[in-house]
């Protein structure tokens, strides 16, 4: 059994993609966020998320 709906996981996926593509770290926060979300039945995807989310984080602080 998934732990994430096929739907959920496309959400997921849109949201990291276009968090990717953003064009301002406030843009790519907000897809972020909503990813976060989504991947909270999975811990693989919650914890790349999470990953994600920090090395954004790191960067807008350096």
């Amino acid at each position: 059994m998934p732990r994430i709906t096929e739907q959920a996981h496309q959400v997921y996926r849109g949201e990291m993609t276009a968090a990717k593509h953003a064009a301002d770290p406030a843009a790519r926060w907000r897809h972020l966020e909503r990813a976060h979300i989504v991947s909270q039945p999975d811990p693989w995807l919650h914890t790349c998320n999470h990953a994600a989310m920090l090395t954004l984080a790191l960067g807008v602080l350096t």
